[in-house]
């Protein structure tokens, strides 16, 4: 039910915007007119002061002593009609004008007037006298009679007139704002009785629109927009009309659609029991007769898809999955669309869940096996073709003009096209991996192992620019030869930069560390990034692992081979890799490869 019509509310809207415009501007006057009251009362008391203190200056000049002050104050009053007091700076009072009835104050210096006279400025107040106990203006102005700011003359003058002026100004609005109030009111109500009569009219067949009843149409001729109202309403109710036969013809089709549709579908409750399935998840899940009205976990038998239905069913979301079983003895793999369905849009909890089975078996073996080549051969090529990129970037930059750094670049690329199409052979070979023919092709010399780490910065420069990072290289003992292939030991360590550069934070420093002992040299990437869980070390040079939870990818995630190529490398050369990483504080790779023997 509705708390308050509209009618009120702009009824009442109307009134207390001109009540309170009335009352504001009530207010504004009276403090204007009391102002004004007090202002022309001020100006001519101090008018009448400086008057009365000249008369006393020039009447003083005949006399020598102060005892006459009192008699010429007396004098000059009795001549102006004024009640002035002349008091001294020790707070005495010297004279007044009619000193037969005044009653001297304790101490007159302590009024506002009175320290703004012997501060020679003139002073005013406003408070009861303590003589008369009516609301009395005071004005006080310093009186140069024997010495300046000696004395000061106060004129004081009861509020008398002004309060009664104001009185009456103050009954004279009240009454208008009033009678203006129960105006507005009036014309309030006729103009909202005559602006809402077209809404009214409209709501009552509105609400016969929302019982269903159509067929009713809204006339009316206001000349404003509730005329583009109704008729907008009155077209609705036709087209809604129309939805509706339309609606349920497609509930028709959707039926037939559904029940002959590749795709299994299924209903469940609540309660994770199945109440519909279309012939297509009767033909895949065998649900027959029996099984309607069964638990899903005893019709397909996953706890997956159980816990799944439960999230929809406590959240508001759907969600899609790829369920792993096994029907007729037969792996299947299907992507799963799971929707809570809801009797109501604000339905606290869903009342069913929509669990739609797409078949993709064949899609997933044929991923599978793409994945696995394009993701070896895109691991592999990015290193070299980012090199070739950035040194042709370099080159279009204006290093091309440079015939020494165009020669020296142009040599890099092809050394870098060369050894991509050497990675390319190799990517092709590494399904053969545990093949001894393979092991065979990958020849081995003496290498100076000094010298690698520089080249490798120069390659990958550009990629910590862009993260501004510090590439730090360290040798801890000077660099002898190895026994190594300078492809795969450039790749080994290549992967394990490009890694480092991945997982560091921004402005953060990478080490390229180098040390050997008599048998192996050791080289160290090691990284200040988030670190890699206790729990996913020993995974992580496992094809294809990735540990997405605990190593942000900032730059759109890898292949999960880099590693395990790496690891494939340093194997194939006859050396260990380990890493060692604690979360928070970044984690260092170090693989080994063979010392040359002395010649």
């Amino acid at each position: 039910m509705v708390k308050h019509s509209i009618r009120t509310r702009l009824t009442a809207s109307f009134f207390l915007v001109i009540a309170v415009t009335l009352t504001l501007f009530g207010v504004y006057v009276l403090d204007l007119f009391y102002e004004q009251s007090v202002a022309n009362m001020r100006d001519t008391l101090e008018i009448n002061a400086r008057h009365s203190e000249y008369q006393l200056r020039q009447l003083s000049k005949n006399y020598t002593a102060t005892e006459r002050f009192p008699e010429l104050v007396r004098q000059i009053g009795g001549s102006m009609q004024l009640d002035f007091e002349l008091i001294n700076r020790q707070g005495q009072l010297v004279a007044h004008s009619d000193a037969e009835t005044h009653t001297p104050y304790a101490d007159e210096n302590g009024w506002p007037e009175m320290r703004a006279a012997f501060a020679g400025k003139m002073g005013s107040d406003i408070r009861p006298n303590l003589v008369t106990a009516k609301n009395t203006l005071f004005v006080a102005i310093p009186a140069g009679l024997e010495h300046p700011h000696e004395y000061a003359l106060r004129v004081s003058s009861p509020m008398t007139s002004v309060d009664s002026a104001f009185r009456h100004v103050r009954g004279a609005l009240l009454a208008a704002i009033l009678i203006t109030s129960v105006i507005s009111l009036l014309i309030s109500l006729k103009l909202a009785r005559s602006l809402l009569k077209p809404l009214e009219d409209i709501t009552a067949v509105a609400l016969n629109f929302a019982k269903g009843d159509l067929s009713r149409r809204i006339h009316v001729r206001s000349g404003n927009e509730f005329d583009l109202l109704a008729g907008t309403l009155n077209n609705l109710a036709g087209n809604l009309h129309d939805k509706v036969q339309e609606a349920r013809a497609g509930q028709r089709k959707l039926e037939l659609i559904l029940e002959h549709m590749d795709n299994a579908v299924i209903l469940l409750d609540r309660y994770g029991h199945v109440t519909t399935a279309n012939r297509k998840a009767e033909e895949l899940f065998g649900l027959k007769a029996p099984l309607i009205g069964k638990h899903n976990l005893q019709v397909i038998g996953s706890n997956h898809l159980d816990h799944v239905v439960q999230r929809a069913l406590s959240g508001r979301h759907a969600r899609m999955i790829d369920l792993k079983t096994a029907l007729n003895n037969t792996k299947r793999v299907f992507q799963v669309f799971v929707a809570p369905l809801y009797d109501a849009p604000d339905s606290p909890k869903a009342s069913t869940v929509l669990c739609v089975f797409h078949d993709v078996t064949l899609l997933k073996e044929m991923q599978e096996r793409q994945t696995e080549f394009v993701a070896n051969a895109s691991h592999e090529l990015a290193t070299p073709l980012t090199a070739i990129k950035g040194f042709a970037e370099t080159l279009l930059d204006g290093a091309a003009e440079d015939e020494k750094l165009r020669t020296k670049f142009l040599s890099i690329i092809h050394t870098e096209a060369d050894r991509m199409q050497r990675l390319i052979n190799d990517l092709l070979q590494l399904a053969r991996l545990d093949s001894a023919d393979y092991r065979q092709q990958i020849t081995t010399t003496r290498l100076e192992a000094g010298g690698l780490y520089e080249t490798i910065r120069e390659e990958m420069s550009h990629l910590a620019e862009r993260k501004r990072l510090s590439l730090i290289i360290s040798y801890e003992q000077p660099p002898g030869q190895v026994i190594a292939n300078r492809d795969w030991l450039k790749q080994a360590i290549l992967n394990l930069l490009e890694n480092a550069i991945k997982y560091s934070r921004e402005q953060g420093t990478i080490t390229l560390s180098y040390r050997h002992d008599e048998q192996f040299a050791y080289f160290t990437v090691k990284d200040d990034g988030p670190g890699i869980p206790p729990k996913d070390l020993p995974l992580i040079f496992d094809r294809f692992y990735r540990v997405d939870k605990a190593r942000a990818r900032t730059d759109g995630g890898g292949t999960g081979l880099g590693l395990a190529i790496v690891k494939f490398i340093v194997e194939m050369l006859g050396g260990t890799i380990s890493a060692a990483s604690r979360p928070g504080h970044g984690t260092s790779f170090t693989f080994s490869v063979p010392r040359a023997p002395a010649k």
